[in-house]
């Protein structure tokens, strides 16, 4: 378990659920495409946690990047999403950079390791409650602060879509990612029972 008492899930269950092997992710952290989420709290908490009721959490951050830079992986379940989203968004022919940087924008109930219930529950809860399916549309080329978005309402999607003018926009079905990935890590977590 990590510091932040969520699931951790290692490199085999990265690549069997997002179908991206552990030396793409290596080097898309090398060329600053994508972040995992366990470095990203460290380095923030490392950088920026300087309350006196939380010593702790700086040790524990500082720690957690020694193990990093020694080669240790270990990703949460919004590295599961977020590194899904980012595939969906290179298949829809967004270079790799923009995507990983989109990806990472993307606010996600499951990043937040504060979240009550968390990990894999909350993104089940997610996923379940999403009548009507949330989207990420997202503008390529467009830096803007509205880019990406998140949306529901049909309303709102066009009105993001009209936003777009003229430029291709790219919609992703969010709930339906949500779901693949929760499909993904059952399928995996069942056959582990059999064996």
């Amino acid at each position: 378990m990590s510091s932040y008492q969520e699931q951790e899930f290692d490199n085999r269950i990265i690549e069997a659920v997002t179908g991206v092997k552990p030396m793409t992710i290596a080097q898309w952290e090398a060329r600053g495409i994508y972040t995992c989420e366990l470095r990203r709290r460290a380095e923030f908490d490392q950088m920026l946690i300087m309350a006196p009721d939380r010593p702790d959490r700086r040790q524990r951050a500082g720690e957690t990047l020694k193990r990093l830079a020694t080669g240790w992986r270990r990703y949460v379940i919004a590295d599961l999403l977020r590194i899904s989203i980012l595939t969906a968004l290179q298949g829809a022919g967004v270079k790799a950079k923009e995507a990983g940087h989109t990806a990472m924008l993307v606010v996600l109930p499951e990043a937040d390791q504060n979240t009550q219930p968390g990990g894999v529950e909350l993104m089940g809860r997610l996923a379940a409650a999403s009548d009507p399916d949330e989207y990420l549309i997202f503008v390529p080329g467009l830096a803007h602060m509205d880019n990406p978005w998140l949306a529901r309402d049909p309303r709102r999607i066009a009105r993001a879509l009209g936003f777009a003018g003229e430029r291709a926009a790219v919609a992703l079905n969010l709930s339906g990612i949500r779901r693949r990935v929760l499909e993904q890590l059952e399928a995996l977590e069942s056959k582990a029972e059999t064996n």
